[in-house]
């Protein structure tokens, strides 16, 4: 949806002014994320007490933090790019990396070798 829009925007008005554009959509959804989203649905404005009743009946709640991060090894040191090793080893991480690179390289190859 966004490259066929993208595409009409910048033969319509120009590349400078679709980059622009798009800046002025992102800070955009930048404010209204600040606005809608919630650390907790407890501090959620919009969430029905039904609904609150809910996830705290049905969603385990975490485990408070201690003053430091802990990595696998629990020496405190945080494992790879701040992170525990083992979420940084978890396959599903590497399976939307992997996906996430296919996804570009297609979309790179149709916008920018396709006829």
């Amino acid at each position: 949806f966004v490259i066929p829009v993208v595409n009409s925007l910048a033969g319509t008005v120009g590349w400078r002014l679709t980059y622009q554009t798009i800046g002025l959509f992102s800070l955009a959804f930048v404010g209204l994320w600040q606005v809608l989203a919630a650390e907790e649905p407890s501090r959620c404005f919009y969430i029905s007490d039904s609904e609150l009743k809910f996830l705290q009946a049905n969603v385990p709640r975490p485990k408070p933090k201690s003053g430091k991060d802990e990595g696998k090894d629990g020496s405190g040191k945080p494992g790879v790019l701040g992170m525990p090793l083992s979420v940084a080893l978890h396959p599903s991480l590497w399976a939307i990396f992997f996906a996430h690179i296919a996804f570009n390289y297609g979309v790179y190859y149709l916008t920018n070798w396709s006829p």
